[in-house]
């Protein structure tokens, strides 16, 4: 049996909480889907934020620990990120007045019990211009 198949995880939200002289703090929501009849274990996820126009240079890391996953559900991960480099200030500055699209890079690690299964997503999302809501 394929255990990837027993997993899938989607992005389905970046939100920036706060903006401050020194850093951006927001939030990436992972969600994992679990198809197994058991409760497991999100054992670690981690990614890598891109702008999607130079997609070889990540600004922003993101990742999340020991998360129990319901058996046949979608849990939603809240991942805090904070935001210093230079490079991501000045991309997120841009996403003020237009939308920006950005690539989610990363792997979820699963326990599931005797083995772990690694899950690779990359997705392009779009942030929505901060100054239009």
């Amino acid at each position: 049996m394929d255990l990837s198949r027993l997993c899938s995880v989607a992005v389905r939200a970046v939100s920036i909480e706060s903006i401050s002289p020194v850093s951006i703090e927001g939030t990436v929501t992972v969600a994992v889907t679990s198809r197994a009849p058991a409760r497991l274990t999100l054992s670690e996820v981690r990614f890598d934020i891109l702008p999607d126009s130079t997609p070889e240079r990540s600004i922003i890391h993101g990742w999340a620990e020991n998360v129990i996953l319901g058996a046949y559900s979608t849990t939603e991960v809240p991942v805090p990120v904070s935001i210093t480099s230079v490079e991501a200030v000045r991309f997120l500055t841009r996403a003020l007045t237009r939308d920006m699209d950005a690539r989610v890079r990363g792997t979820a690690k699963i326990d599931a019990y005797l083995s772990e299964i690694i899950i690779p997503f990359d997705e392009v999302i779009t942030l929505p211009s901060l100054l239009t809501r």
